[in-house]
């Protein structure tokens, strides 16, 4: 067996061409004293995160799949359990993991023209790419249905009018893209009361978001889905600044750890009947909490393990993600579709392992597209 290493020469092995397509170029801080760990763990483990929100996205779909299914058997238990536990907490990380890479590129080059470039580019290349194929298969082929709508759902158009949430993400993750030099001039930081500006701003969407669901509960429900997840990115964007920055954790963050896992603990017993249900809560809020507070928990987690090829093995997962999302949820639709439920593990391993190898493709593809430029991220000494 090997020696083990440290975590922070695991992390510096970890190139860059082990990232998440929506964290490339993202400059990693430098390590903090010898014995000391701040909040740029986060950081250091952001492609292993990566691979793990991934994986817990795939896992709960299977489980999602398995529960409208009605079955009783032994997954049943197991989905149960898990969507009341993590649900899809994996999505509320990789926002957050996405936040705070477009902090640190921003910081980086503030250039805002460069920066929509090459965002845009590194989701709306795999998704043309593979999308296009997807949309002719589904709407065209197995389908039948009219031209319109096939450029209505290729276009992501139905997203926001009629609720399709194939590809909610990426039309969800553009306007972010759109919207985020905004958020990062709000949340930077050499900006005064930054956390209480921050703080405001969750309040206010989750104030907008509410007389949404009472004005237009139609409209609501079809985006609710992407609106309540935004405060995952805006925790992502003011936490890049204290990653980037190497804040310890204070008493927030051991907070915030604490009580997001607390309150998981307590809606998991209310929804296992344990305990009554005193009050009503957006679950999707509570998710967020939830999501942020394990992200942190796993990051000091990862930090810690000395096993390298766990922290290889789940980079390489993380350099993939994007493509493994687009293509899961279209592989899983495209099965469900032909009669072969996706519900039955043998299937879903189907729709896994074909997600797999095309998202080698697709990534390989796209890199050729974009002339194979990978700009490298160097780990410094402290």
């Amino acid at each position: 067996m090997e020696n083990p290493e440290p975590s922070a020469t695991i992390a510096q092995k970890v190139k860059e061409s082990m990232q998440s397509p929506a964290e490339q170029s993202v400059p990693a801080p430098d390590m903090p004293p010898e014995g000391k760990t701040d909040l740029s763990v986060v950081s250091r483990c952001r492609n292993e995160l990566f691979g793990l929100s991934i994986l817990g996205i795939i896992v709960f779909h299977f489980c999602e799949s398995t529960l409208h299914a009605g079955k009783t058997d032994g997954f049943a238990v197991f989905s149960q359990i898990y969507d009341k536990i993590f649900s899809s907490s994996g999505v509320e990380i990789f926002l957050f993991l996405s936040g705070m890479g477009l902090f640190f590129s921003m910081k980086k080059n503030a250039h805002v023209g460069a920066f929509y470039k090459k965002r845009f580019r590194r989701v709306l290349i795999p998704y043309l790419l593979f999308g296009l194929v997807y949309w002719i298969i589904q709407d065209l082929v197995l389908l039948k249905t009219d031209i319109g709508r096939f450029f209505s759902d290729f276009l992501l158009i139905t997203v926001w009018t009629d609720g399709v949430r194939r590809f909610w993400f990426i039309s969800f993750i553009l306007i972010l893209y759109l919207v985020f030099p905004f958020f990062f001039w709000l949340f930077d930081t050499n900006r005064q009361h930054r956390k209480l500006i921050f703080l405001l701003t969750v309040a206010v969407w989750i104030l907008l978001c509410a007389l949404l669901g009472c004005l237009a509960p139609d409209v609501y429900n079809n985006i609710e889905l992407a609106v309540c997840r935004f405060p995952a990115f805006l925790f992502g964007v003011y936490y890049g600044g204290k990653i980037y920055t190497h804040e310890p954790f204070r008493w927030p963050e051991k907070l915030l750890i604490v009580g997001g896992l607390l309150l998981r603990v307590v809606t998991f017993a209310v929804r296992m009947r344990w305990i009554p249900r005193l009050f009503r809560w957006n679950n999707r809020y509570e998710t967020c909490l939830f999501a942020v507070a394990l992200l942190f928990a796993l990051a000091l987690l990862l930090n810690r393990i000395r096993f390298q090829p766990l922290h290889k093995a789940l980079a390489a997962v993380g350099k993939y993600s994007f493509e493994l999302y687009i293509t899961h949820v279209a592989i899983r639709s495209l099965m469900n579709t032909m009669g072969y439920p996706v519900s039955f593990l043998p299937h879903y391993l189907i729709c896994i392992g074909t997600s797999v190898l095309l998202s080698l493709a697709i990534h390989a593809l796209s890199e050729r597209l974009l002339d194979g430029k990978k700009e490298k991220t160097t780990v410094r000494a402290a």
